[in-house]
């Protein structure tokens, strides 16, 4: 399979416009009627990238959740770097782990 170059062209709205409207009236879309123009024949069809969906799902969460969840994680790290030095975990480290594991509980699904 060839890879297809793309070429950006600078045109005035009129012109822009025209090349739509002729386009449209042969039923093209502006890439297959200027490449038809040119007698270019592409031997497999490009490939088209689609825009991602997904991303507005997070876009929507919770600045205060985000920074809390962000606290969080900071507090497992320094507790894991704690315990990757060769210190050991006491009890109330153990016991507020266990809390913070009771309460994030509260917000499964």
């Amino acid at each position: 399979m060839s890879k297809y170059k793309q070429v950006k062209v600078n045109l005035t709205s009129e012109h822009h416009q025209q090349l739509l409207d002729v386009a449209l009236k042969k039923d093209m879309t502006l890439a297959q009627y200027i490449r038809d123009s040119l007698n270019i024949n592409l031997k497999e069809k490009p490939r088209v990238r689609k825009k991602r969906t997904d991303s507005a799902i997070y876009n929507k969460a919770d600045p205060l959740l985000i920074y809390h969840l962000s606290m969080i994680g900071s507090n497992i790290n320094q507790i894991a770097k704690h315990l990757n030095s060769g210190n050991s975990l006491d009890r109330v480290a153990l016991s507020t782990l266990i809390e913070i594991r009771d309460s994030l509980d509260d917000y499964k699904y």
